[in-house]
């Protein structure tokens, strides 16, 4: 890749914040597409609140969370039928993506 094929938004506080400046940087630099970078997990909610965006978006979904190579799958192994903690977590990131995506569709309109 080179120097200066690679453009950084600003600082920003929030996924809605660098949408928004996504949006404009392409507008003004009038490109086509635009790859959209962001966790898989957090890939739906990063392409809806970019739909103000007039290029092409092209997701590009990074930190899948699998298991590593060569390891059994969770449900091969007997500790993943027990309650973990971890579970909880999971379950908190999947929630806040789906309220955001709510909020943004429900309040945004």
């Amino acid at each position: 890749m080179p120097d200066g094929a690679i453009l950084v938004t600003h600082q920003t506080a929030n996924t809605e914040e660098e949408a928004g400046a996504i949006s404009r940087l392409a507008a003004g630099k009038r490109w086509k597409q635009v790859l959209i970078v962001t966790s898989a997990y957090h890939m739906p909610r990063a392409i809806q609140l970019s739909e103000e965006c007039l290029a092409e978006l092209i997701p590009v979904p990074v930190a899948y969370e699998t298991p590593p190579p060569n390891t059994l799958w969770p449900y091969e192994r007997p500790d993943y039928f027990l309650p973990q903690a971890r579970a909880l977590s999971v379950s908190e990131r999947a929630l806040r993506e789906y309220l955001g995506m709510f909020v943004h569709a429900f309040f945004r309109r």
